[in-house]
Formats: structure tokens, sequence, C-alpha cells
């Protein structure tokens, strides 16, 4: 009987190749009938088959990991290597990607996804854009963008809302500018970035550039010294849903702004 166990260790350790392995197994399930019949005659024959068949039915669970260049596979198939795949079906309806984590080992990852898919987003207006009568904060009106110069993915709505809904969670640059149609001699002039979360029904101010229009008297003209010109950028997280929009701040809500590239927003996804 030792001798049968020394053979039987010696043949299993040889087939180190599963596909090997698992034939041995098929070509038993075949001839079972063929072999049973010759083990009534050979008794010792019998005896060794019988172990060897119970040897490696015991192993198979095993052998089920295949190891390339490697004795211990540690998954179904373990490479220790490179890997080269000739031919690849192109499938740009797929869910999922794979990646490897801190181990090398094989993941599905949907959120990867959103890398292709990411915004972008300039806005402007008309050759004078006249402010809503819709109050953001207060002493703030949002600013109609309704000019799209590339949106694309349609994450911006240029009829009725005039607000960018992010698609998904991550970081965003954000720059808006704004320019009044002629100098302002009094009053606060400005522009901001505003946030409304997701399910929310209020906005945040973000971000913001403001302040006073200074002029002074010269031979009794009045000559304004301060810009016509606002402009903020900010980095901002947002949340999948959260909304962006943007406010002017003005002496007078009849005040209009010059369009074009005067007055303007972009949006960029950036991580």
């Amino acid at each position: 009987m030792c001798l049968y166990l020394c053979l039987a260790y010696l043949m299993i350790c040889q087939l180190n190749n599963f596909c090997l392995f698992s034939e041995l197994l098929r070509l038993i399930s075949v001839y079972k009938t063929h072999i049973l019949c010759i083990l009534n005659t050979q008794n010792m024959i019998k005896k060794a088959l019988f172990f060897l068949i119970a040897v490696a039915l015991a192993i198979s669970p095993v052998l089920s990991q295949v190891g390339i260049n490697t004795e211990d596979p540690q998954a179904s198939l373990d490479v220790n290597g490179d890997l080269k795949v000739r031919t690849v079906v192109v499938d740009n309806t797929s869910s999922s990607v794979l990646v490897l984590d801190g181990n090398n080992v094989v993941h599905q990852n949907t959120a990867l996804l959103g890398l292709s898919t990411k915004s972008f987003v300039e806005a402007t207006g008309a050759t004078a854009i006249t402010l809503l009568d819709l109050v953001l904060l207060s002493g703030w009106n949002k600013i109609p963008f309704s000019t799209e110069e590339f949106d694309e993915h349609n994450d911006y709505n240029n009829t009725t809302t005039y607000e960018f809904t992010a698609p998904q969670a991550g970081i965003y640059n954000i720059y808006v500018q704004l320019e009044t149609t002629g100098v302002v001699t009094a009053g606060e002039v400005g522009v901001a970035i505003f946030k409304k979360a997701f399910g929310a029904s209020t906005y945040t101010m973000l971000a913001q550039e403001s302040y006073l229009n200074v002029s002074i008297n010269v031979l009794g003209i009045g000559v304004g010294v301060s810009p016509p010109t606002r402009n903020v950028q900010r980095l901002v997280k947002l949340a999948k849903g959260d909304v962006i929009t943007f406010g002017a701040k003005v002496p007078l809500l009849s005040v209009t702004l010059v369009g074009g590239s005067k007055s303007f927003f972009t949006i960029e996804h950036v991580k």
C-alpha cells in the first residue's frame, strides 16, 4: 500500500496543469464501466485505481485554482507576470470597468465610468443681458445666461431655470464674469456663484466679487474710476444633483450687462 501511495503522489504532482487533471477525471467517468470490469479481475489494480480516484476527488477543489508562474495561486486564475490579449471586443455600452487593487487583484468598478462623462460648460447671454426679477439672496438677482457656447452633456438649462445640475459627485472649477453696459456712478456692483443643494429650496453663496463704484469730479463732470467688470472663480465640491447658478448685484434692476465675451461663465469637472 505504501508503494501505491508513493505512485499516486508522484502522478498527482505531475498533474500541475489543471486541464490535464480535468481530462483524467473525464476519462475515468467515460470509461468507468470498462475500468470496473478490469478491476473485478485484477484485485491489486482495483485497489490502486480506487485509491487514485479517491485522492483525485479530494484534491480537485485545490486544483480548481490555477497558477501561471506561481506554485501558490490565490485566486481561480493567478497570473504572476504580464498579460497579453490579442483580441478585445469593443463594447461602448458596458456598465463597468476592471481595475487592480493594492494586491493586484482585479475588481469591477462602475464609478470610473464617470471619467468619460465629465461636464464642460460655457454660456453667455444676448448682446444685452437683463437680470431676472428673481432674488437669490437679498440684493442679488439671477443672471440668465441663455446662449451656450458648449455643453458636453446637457447639464445646463439655458431656457428656463438657468441652472447647472451636477450629474455626478466631484470637484468642479467654476468661473463667472460680468460687465455692465455703462459706468454705474453710484452703488455696489458684484457677481457671485450660488449653490442649491440637492433637495433644498434655498441658495447659498459660494463666492463673490463686489465693491462700490467710485467716481471723481473733473471740471464738474463725474468720471467713473471703477472698472465695470467683476469676476470670481472657485473650486467647488458638489454632490450629484447639486445646482449651481449665478447672481449679480447692481444698484437698479434696470442695469443691463454686456453679453458675448464680456459676461459669461464656465464650469469644468476636474475630479
